[in-house]
């Protein structure tokens, strides 16, 4: 399979710093968010049509994860 690149909205990068920041500060298991999101971003690299079509955005393609 080919592995794509993930890109993130400018709005879903700030929600991914938002809720670092936020798990940084109140969770144990500190290095669990970024096991987690980099878990997520290889499965979207290799199955780009996992997640749900998000239409409201107005950029065609694009999908929640």
């Amino acid at each position: 399979m080919k592995e794509r690149h993930v890109q993130f909205t400018e709005t879903a990068a700030q929600h991914v710093q938002d809720e670092r920041e936020w798990w940084l500060a109140n969770r144990d298991y500190q290095e669990l968010f970024a096991t987690e999101l980099e878990g997520a971003l290889q499965v979207l690299a290799v199955l780009p049509g996992a997640g749900t079509p998000y239409t409201k955005s107005g950029t065609p393609g694009l999908r929640r994860f």
